[in-house]
């Protein structure tokens, strides 16, 4: 799993929550970093989060369509910003509010 979000205490609350699910999870609190990994690591999903300084998560989420080898890749938009129907039409596979709760991640990681 890939995690983009500038805010670092959500990369470790997931590491946390995922701790028994044999799951790995790399970090980039910045778009630009997190495009570059995600061509880079090829991860099995993306979560992604909104409002970054920079580059945004939704230019962000663009990109990772728009790029044929990061198109295929599952994106869970994870968000203050409640805007699931602009997460879906921008290709996202799953759209969680935050605070995000260790049920609704892996609630979403077993729809994908």
């Amino acid at each position: 799993m890939l995690v983009i979000d500038d805010n670092e205490g959500l990369v470790n609350l997931l590491q946390r929550y995922l701790t028994d699910q044999n799951c790995r999870v790399a970090a980039a609190t910045d778009g630009l970093v997190g495009l570059r990994l995600a061509q880079e690591l090829r991860p099995n999903v993306i979560v992604l989060d909104v409002m970054m300084p920079g580059t945004h998560g939704w230019e962000v989420l663009q990109r990772l369509r728009a790029d044929r080898d990061t198109a295929d890749i599952p994106v869970i938009i994870c968000s203050v910003i409640n805007n699931p129907d602009l997460a879906q039409a921008l290709g996202a596979s799953i759209f969680l509010a935050k605070p995000v709760r260790q049920h609704d991640i892996l609630s979403a990681l077993n729809r994908l």
